[in-house]
């Protein structure tokens, strides 16, 4: 997330009340005055918006030991957009959250509880009383604003759930050799001269490091004007040397190595061509497939290649699209080249999981089970995401199975839905079918809790650890059983799940 004081992209100089009228409805808690759209959101949904808010303030009050709206002597304002569209109208951006910390105020989109967006720019306003400068933010001697800082101590606060944490992710850019000096984020344009994902992560890392070494009350001291041998009697360079020391120590297995390479080797913002308009590109051909008009979207894609010629991500779309339009012929053409890509062009592991995953499903749509099965094995070894495991897991159970009946479930399932009521009800039949079957009743347990029945839910998510024999399947299972337990009103059920979960992974 950004702060936002460019004044025409990101609404330095909003009539805050223009948009307060335009979003149409308003609702007050303890803590936040909402504004939000009233067609876009009910009643439950309200609840947990506020909820969400007011248990992100709590977290957060903590971290901090601050108290923003004693500070301020009023509730923050919390501006919640219903779309994109809606965002890019009213305030003038499209894509990115803003939080104005000399305002107290922030401008999201909210869709569910545990939104990150929530916590990363709440993070923002906390840092309002000890910031330094006209706009409360961190600064060098009042003057220059420090974004390292600005970003790095909304990111520690928020510490978001994700495949690597922010030391494990600093943690494997060192090994890998890909992660900038973090003494280069320290210069008035360091911050913005590395790729964002870099930036926000190892500043992330480093700064919550410095919190649990040295409290926040120091850290407090030293992001007003940077008065960094004042605060700590050290210098940022020795600072710096000890948080390497300590991200070195972490241990980084091959695959997540993998994910991390994926996930951080991008380019810095200023060294991507026509970023704009690939972005608009992208946006239109998204649409078109929504739509299903996937011959426009192709046609979007291919003049996107057309920008991006060096990169994998087009030529993996186009051979999607190619697959909605059922020209197999060509898709897994196209998917050879980019398997076959050598030198500095070859894929990186994590990119070749996920052309190898397609080729995969191209052969099972061509009824060859036993090869899409073998490529499904070899994905599994690649830097992949928990939710891209789960994925594969199920199409390799698929490809396997010696029962027919069971295949063409898991089949019809993966390929054959592509709305949430038909997946929806692929899993009933399924269920219907082999009612006892653990897989189907996980399978259908997460639709209903997508569908919002989280009552119906609990009862095929129900089951003692273990009652999936993968892991990353029965792990999922059990976090969908609280969530579901949660939204009906059992607490104390809840309560028991994750602590079991919490408890399984700390031992």
């Amino acid at each position: 997330a950004v702060i936002g004081w460019n004044a025409e992209s990101l609404g330095f100089w909003l009539d805050r009340e223009a948009i307060a009228e335009e979003l149409g409805a308003s609702v007050e808690s303890e803590h936040f005055l909402f504004f939000y759209d009233p067609s876009a959101l009910n009643a439950r949904q309200i609840a947990q918006m506020i909820d969400d808010h007011e248990y992100r303030y709590a977290e957060l009050q903590a971290f901090f030991d601050e108290d923003p709206v004693q500070n301020a002597g009023r509730r923050l304002r919390s501006f919640i957009y219903p779309s994109r569209d809606t965002q890019q109208r009213l305030f003038g951006s499209r894509n990115t959250f803003v939080a104005r910390p000399w305002s107290y105020e922030m401008h999201i989109r909210w869709s569910k509880p545990g939104s990150t967006a929530v916590a990363h720019e709440l993070a923002h306003l906390f840092t309002t009383p000890f910031g330094g400068g006209p706009l409360s933010l961190a600064t060098e001697d009042g003057t220059f604003v420090h974004l390292g800082l600005v970003e790095g101590i909304a990111l520690a606060a928020d510490w978001p759930p994700s495949e690597l944490t922010p030391h494990e992710a600093a943690s494997a850019m060192r090994a890998l050799d890909i992660a900038p000096d973090l003494r280069i984020l320290f210069e008035p344009s360091g911050f913005w001269s590395q790729p964002s994902g870099k930036a926000y992560t190892l500043m992330g890392s480093f700064v919550r490091w410095l919190v649990d070494t040295r409290g926040i009350e120091a850290f407090k001291k030293v992001y007003a004007y940077g008065d960094w041998e004042g605060t700590y009697q050290q210098s940022t360079d020795a600072l710096v040397a000890e948080w390497e020391a300590f991200v070195d120590q972490y241990q980084i297995d091959q695959s997540r190595l993998e994910l991390a390479r994926f996930k951080y080797s991008r380019n810095t913002i200023f060294k991507k061509v026509c970023a704009r308009s690939i972005a608009e590109l992208k946006r239109r051909a998204d649409n078109a497939k929504r739509r299903g008009d996937y011959t426009q979207a192709l046609a979007l894609q291919q003049e996107i290649l057309g920008f991006q010629q060096g990169t994998p991500e087009p030529g993996l779309e186009i051979a999607r699209l190619l697959v909605d339009l059922e020209q197999w012929e060509e898709a897994q053409q196209l998917v050879d080249e980019l398997r076959n890509r050598t030198g500095r062009r070859a894929l990186k592991p994590r990119t070749r999981a996920v052309v190898e995953q397609l080729r995969a499903d191209i052969l099972w749509q061509a009824d060859q089970q036993d090869a899409a099965a073998e490529g499904y094995r070899r994905c599994l070894g690649w830097g992949l995401s928990d939710a891209e495991r789960r994925t594969l897991t199920l199409k390799l159970f698929g490809t396997t199975t010696d029962d027919t009946d069971t295949r063409t479930f898991v089949f019809d399932y993966i390929f054959a839905s592509d709305t949430r009521s038909q997946y929806l009800w692929t899993a009933r039949n399924w269920a219907a079918h082999t009612p006892d079957d653990p897989l189907v009743r996980y399978l259908l347990g997460y639709q209903l809790t997508a569908a919002r029945m989280p009552g119906e839910a609990i009862d095929y998510l129900a089951g003692p650890p273990g009652t999936l024999s993968t892991t990353e399947l029965d792990e999922q299972r059990q976090i969908l059983l609280a969530r579901a337990l949660s939204r009906t009103g059992q607490f104390d059920d809840a309560r028991s799940v994750w602590e079991h979960l919490l408890n399984a992974h700390s031992s």
